[in-house]
């Protein structure tokens, strides 16, 4: 008795016997062989494969082949027998209404920020008369303040992400003239001083590099 870790595979040996055996669906056969017969495996989703008896019997890692069988391309559309058919039905449905729009239920204001996600709410100082243990809560937790930030960057991405790309290197010495040496020291001074946000506009964002360009530069020859 054996294992092959396959499901049902046809075992036959082919030398001085004529046995034959299926496997169940562990892979364990029971086959009376000879150690100098050789075995030939069948299954459906692998090629032929023969070995030699004595190769299982000292434990040896027989592998198949797969079969790769190449079909002919088929085209499924939910709506008659062509493409043009699948493209005019798509256009003629009907669009499906939602269930929101069936009880007329509001719609939620794309701006609206939950309260507590709110930084400027939760600086309002009213805030703390009108719920103290709240306010201490959401301002100062840490695990808030985390999920605050975290928020904060999804929501804004896009914009994070444009200014971002204002501030690269490239623009920076296209905007400032520095060299790559002068970029390397003036690089850090920019982000300890930079105050746009994500809502600045990109003049505004040019114009405060320009700046902090022109102070790094009067400071640095004051250094000279």
């Amino acid at each position: 008795m054996a294992a092959l870790r396959n499901s049902f595979l046809a075992l036959s040996a082919i030398q001085n016997s004529k046995e034959i055996a299926i496997s169940d669906s562990t892979g364990f056969f029971k086959l009376i062989a000879n150690n100098g017969d050789f075995l030939l495996i069948k299954n459906i989703i692998y090629h032929d494969t023969v070995i030699k008896v004595l190769d299982i019997n000292m434990g040896k890692n027989i592998i198949l082949s797969e079969k790769y069988n190449s079909i002919k391309e088929v085209k499924v559309y939910g709506w008659g027998n062509s493409y043009e058919d699948f493209k005019r039905a798509f256009i003629d449905m009907t669009p499906e209404v939602s269930i929101a729009d069936r009880l007329a239920l509001p719609k939620q204001d794309p701006n609206y920020i939950p309260f507590y996600m709110d930084d400027k709410a939760l600086n309002n100082p009213l805030y703390i008369f009108v719920s103290p243990v709240s306010f201490l809560y959401y301002k100062y937790n840490h695990k808030e303040k985390i999920i605050r930030k975290a928020y904060y960057h999804k929501r804004n991405k896009s914009k994070l992400d444009y200014i971002n790309n204002l501030l690269s290197k490239e623009n920076i010495m296209r905007v400032s003239h520095c060299s790559e040496k002068e970029f390397e020291n003036f690089s850090p001074y920019l982000i300890q001083n930079f105050n746009c946000n994500h809502n600045c506009t990109e003049i505004e964002v040019l114009s405060e590099i320009s700046f902090w360009w022109q102070k790094y530069r009067a400071e640095y020859e004051k250094k000279d």
